[in-house]
């Protein structure tokens, strides 16, 4: 069942781009709500705030080992929350996401801009990261030790 999820995000996703591809890149930029978000037509080489621009490579090789490592995890049961698995799901997707795009087009497409402060142009994958990012932190926090009681020590 989890890999019917991280299929239908990742579908999610590359939908949005398509359509964003497809009626917003000719126009620009077109303003959901006027001064505080935009829906804005941006091919992105790096990562956050185009960091490392043009590293298409450098960022498959990562998003393969961190999917590995999710893989790993989720495989040997250390993820046993719901919590975990959502994060897991969420950044998995996301991750995919992105990569598909870096493959294909060698960018990200990206769509939305919050036009109230100076911050990137971010897409639903990104929204996927951030949000699997979240969750997880809130897992580790205060779920994982919950999940994986470490033994007792008799002194």
């Amino acid at each position: 069942m989890i890999y019917i999820i991280i299929l239908i995000l990742i579908a999610l996703d590359q939908f949005s781009k398509y359509l964003t591809v497809e009626y917003l890149k000719p126009v620009g930029t077109h303003s959901l709500i006027d001064g505080i978000i935009s829906l804005t037509y941006a091919e992105n080489t790096g990562a956050a705030f185009s960091m490392l621009e043009g590293k298409i490579w450098f960022f498959a090789i990562v998003t393969f080992a961190a999917l590995a490592f999710m893989y790993y995890f989720y495989k040997k049961d250390y993820i046993k929350h719901t919590f975990g698995k959502i994060a897991l799901i969420l950044i998995s997707a996301g991750a995919i996401g992105n990569l598909i795009d870096r493959l294909i087009h060698g960018y990200v497409v990206d769509m939305f801009e919050l036009t109230f402060m100076n911050f990137a142009i971010f897409n639903v994958a990104d929204i996927f990261i951030t949000l699997g990012g979240a969750v997880l932190c809130y897992y580790i926090i205060f779920q994982y030790d919950k999940d994986n009681p470490k033994e007792k020590i008799n002194e």
